[in-house]
């Protein structure tokens, strides 16, 4: 399935597509799937300042395929045909478990224009869709000493204000 985001008039459409993943290194899908880590990499190393934790493809695999207890689904957005930002969803198998955790990462050069949130809103409608009424999700930031901070709703914890993640939280009401 292929969602198309119609965005600002200087936006040109943005498609959202469900990537099946290869089941080995070199099988079908490899090339998306190692393109579906080089998104994931380019975020952390931007909001870690360091590649020191940049995994391999090969690394990762076996991490995202679904198991028999852990079932997963990713997505992609593509921009002008060049992925942009993933989706990924994961829940586990058992029988009457409530939640899924749902994540995404934009690349820096296409972030505040309604792509995170799309993928967002997409993976909670397949959520509802599965019955699992709990979204999960976590995020990494940065970890900048000093200068502003926004402090979190819970009391516990806080991020630098210009944090990536920080825009978002601010206009959802997370912080």
């Amino acid at each position: 399935a292929q969602a198309i985001l119609r965005g600002a008039p200087h936006l040109t459409d943005v498609v959202i597509d469900e990537l099946i993943l290869p089941t080995i290194v070199g099988g079908e899908g490899w090339d998306e799937f190692c393109e579906l880590m080089a998104v994931r990499n380019e975020v952390e190393t931007g909001t870690l300042g360091t590649d020191a934790l940049e995994p391999t493809p090969e690394s990762l695999l076996p991490h995202f395929i679904p198991n028999p207890q852990r079932d997963r689904r990713h997505f992609v957005a593509r921009q002008d045909g060049r992925m942009v930002a993933r989706g990924i969803m994961g829940w586990l198998t058992a029988e009457g478990a409530p939640w899924v955790a749902i994540g995404a990462d934009v690349l820096p050069a296409h972030r505040r224009c309604g792509i995170g949130s799309a993928l967002f809103t997409h993976m909670e409608s397949l959520a509802a869709e599965l019955g699992r009424p709990i979204f999960q999700s976590s995020a990494i930031h940065t970890s900048s000493k000093g200068g502003a901070r926004l402090a979190s709703s819970t009391g516990i914890g806080d991020i630098p204000a210009n944090d990536p993640g920080a825009y978002e939280c601010q206009n959802n009401n997370l912080f």
